[in-house]
């Protein structure tokens, strides 16, 4: 069932021709806003330079304790995700954090590799909502 929430991306060119936009439903709406939260870094929204995730502060350095960086960065999504989307309640997020060889005939290289869980209700529907975002944190690559 698709509602009144939009896609994402939205093509500006039909939007500027009024054109009828792809639409989506609630549960893949609180999925894009939040993999944008995400991916964002402090500043780049002009209007709200607090708007974003600390991962991209931190210059992918996790530094000698995993375990404390781990623990702030829970602890900031949860407060970015309680302060930014409001459609979610009760919002708990589980991070892991592991060392990934990735190859090809070429060579390989390790990466660092971020998957952030993130268990919540929706508030409208009282639904479940759960969802995980991965991505490679040296460079970013999204999964």
């Amino acid at each position: 069932m698709t509602t009144g929430y939009y896609k994402v991306p939205i093509s500006f060119e039909s939007l500027m021709n009024r054109v009828d936009l792809p639409k989506t439903n609630l549960q893949d709406s609180i999925k894009q806003y939040l993999k944008l939260i995400i991916v964002t870094r402090f500043g780049e929204l002009d209007s709200d330079v607090n708007f974003g995730c600390k991962i991209w502060e931190d210059d992918f350095s996790l530094g000698t304790n995993q375990l404390n960086y781990t623990e702030e960065l829970k602890e900031h999504l949860q407060h970015v995700i309680f302060n930014y989307e409001k459609r979610l309640s009760d919002v708990k997020v589980n991070l892991l954090i592991s060392q990934e060889v990735l190859g090809d005939q070429k060579g390989s290289s390790i990466k660092t590799r971020l998957d952030i869980e993130i268990k919540a209700v929706i508030s409208k529907t009282n639904a479940p909502f759960q969802n995980v975002y991965s991505m490679y944190i040296s460079p970013y690559a999204s999964i």
